[in-house]
């Protein structure tokens, strides 16, 4: 499962990182969420990954991060949840393999 594409009417951006995060992990997000992206230019987009960090209420903690991965040229997009790990040393981990066919510009 990936974040829907935002569509007109649709609900806000923040409660599908929520839903997402709840249902991947259990938990669900009661903090700010922060959306680290590349913009759109001149009409193009070009945009590889798109990092949502969730964060405690306090804001104080990140508690998790879903990576929104783009793979431009096919338009294939895949989610992964990351969270702290158990003894990781604050290193975030996830728990899914790599979703895309990786193949050279080309090489169709």
């Amino acid at each position: 499962a990936c974040l829907p594409t935002p569509l007109v009417g649709s609900e806000p951006l923040a409660e599908s990182v929520r839903a997402l995060v709840t249902e991947h992990t259990g938990r669900r997000p009661h903090g700010p969420i922060r959306l680290l992206t590349w913009p759109r230019y001149f009409g193009f987009r070009f945009n590889p990954a798109s990092f949502y960090y969730c964060f405690d209420e306090a804001e104080r903690r990140l508690e998790q991060v879903v990576v929104e991965v783009t793979n431009t040229p096919w338009l294939e997009r895949h989610c992964y949840v990351l969270e702290p790990g158990e003894g990781a040393g604050g290193v975030l981990v996830g728990d899914e393999q790599l979703g895309f066919n990786l193949r050279r510009i080309g090489d169709d």
